[in-house]
């Protein structure tokens, strides 16, 4: 990991304690509560992205069988996504 990727990290953490505090003290509970899920969605989509990576097929195939000289090449890109999470959904 770089250092400032990690000073970002840090910066971003203080910083939302900090928002955090000032939301309670100053009575305001729906803030605290959007302020707690800045906090938990970068986890939850650091894991969705790690367990999407190992579960999604990418296959690349040429359509047409022969190729000649002075056309162009094409391709088809196939995903196969079978979680139930819609992610690339192709």
């Amino acid at each position: 990991m770089k250092m400032q990727n990690l000073r970002y990290r840090i910066t971003y953490l203080v910083t939302l304690l900090f928002m955090i505090l000032a939301a309670i003290f100053y009575r305001q509970p729906l803030l605290t509560i959007l302020i707690l899920l800045l906090l938990i969605l970068p986890i939850l989509s650091i894991f969705s992205i790690r367990y999407l990576s190992e579960k999604i097929v990418f296959r690349m195939e040429q359509p047409v069988e022969q190729i000649t000289s002075g056309h162009p090449v094409s391709f088809r890109l196939h995903l196969d996504n079978p979680t139930i999470l819609p992610a690339l959904n192709l």
